[in-house]
């Protein structure tokens, strides 16, 4: 999976940024959380146009596809190379994200 990524969605504002070693998931007005990335990898038998990645924290994991298509975030005129469908598992349930995504 190319890295670093920045992704991010909107309704509500939200942020990933995927690093070589962590990620960080952040939510407009609360704190960031890191995550370790444990496994990734691409669709069987396909080329790389999409990715799998599972990421863990101390309370919560994620999980991500990362698709290589053209994709914009529904507010801004930007178009971005990546999509990106997330959903956060933890104590309080899941939650189901989807944004754009652009290499750093």
């Amino acid at each position: 999976m190319p890295r670093p990524l920045n992704c991010g969605g909107t309704e509500p504002f939200w942020g990933l940024s995927i690093g070589n070693q962590t990620a960080q998931f952040e939510i407009m007005g609360n704190p960031a959380l890191t995550f370790t990335p444990v496994w990734e990898d691409i669709p069987i038998g396909m080329q790389a146009v999409s990715y799998a990645i599972k990421m863990q924290g101390s309370n919560e994991d994620i999980t991500a596809i990362i698709s290589r298509n053209q994709c914009s975030d529904g507010m801004s005129e930007s178009v971005y190379g990546f999509g990106i469908d997330l959903i956060i598992s933890g104590q309080s349930g899941n939650q189901y994200y989807t944004g754009c995504c652009s290499l750093n």
